[in-house]
């Protein structure tokens, strides 16, 4: 399945139709994850290039929201104009573990508001930080152990996150 005919043909041979209605980009990807193709002397991300030749202009003010959450989708109908602060608290909004794997949930989950807006923190993560900082500065001092306040945290955090997804 693939061929996308409303866009340019070298543009609709690199997608692919999907089950769930996504159509799969599967030419160029950024390290972002995100389709890239060029257009008229123009570098774009698929999405957005899909978006303006099959909707319309994308306002300046606004980013557009993948809501199938595919990054590599370029399918109009999964895509919306959005400002920049709704398409960050929507991708936050379904983040349930930090990139090194640990549940944001319960003790492992800290709010550090800054500048009108909060930010999602791992905790585990933010100690294990501090801890390589003061290693660096301070070489000769004492090893401590982290691995019972570590596995406290994450079984709190395990809990907590079991709990949300029940309820």
């Amino acid at each position: 399945m693939s061929a996308v005919t409303p866009l340019p043909a070298r543009i609709s041979r690199k997608i692919e139709l999907t089950i769930d209605g996504c159509w799969q980009w599967t030419g160029a990807v950024t390290s972002r994850g995100y389709g890239s193709a060029a257009h008229e002397g123009r570098t774009w991300s698929t999405h957005r290039l899909a978006y303006e030749l099959l909707v319309g202009p994308i306002p300046d003010d606004l980013q557009i929201d993948h809501l199938c959450r595919n990054r590599r989708c370029c399918n109009p109908e999964h895509l919306e104009p959005v400002t920049g602060r709704e398409n960050v608290r929507r991708a936050v909004a379904g983040q349930t573990h930090c990139a090194q794997g640990h549940p944001l949930a319960g003790r492992n989950l800290v709010i550090r508001i800054r500048n009108g807006s909060d930010r999602r923190v791992c905790r585990l993560c933010a100690l294990e930080s501090e801890r390589q900082r003061y290693r660096k500065h301070h070489p000769n001092a004492r090893q401590r152990s982290f691995q019972a306040k570590r596995a406290e945290i994450l079984a709190d955090a395990e809990r907590a996150l079991a709990e949300a997804v029940s309820s």
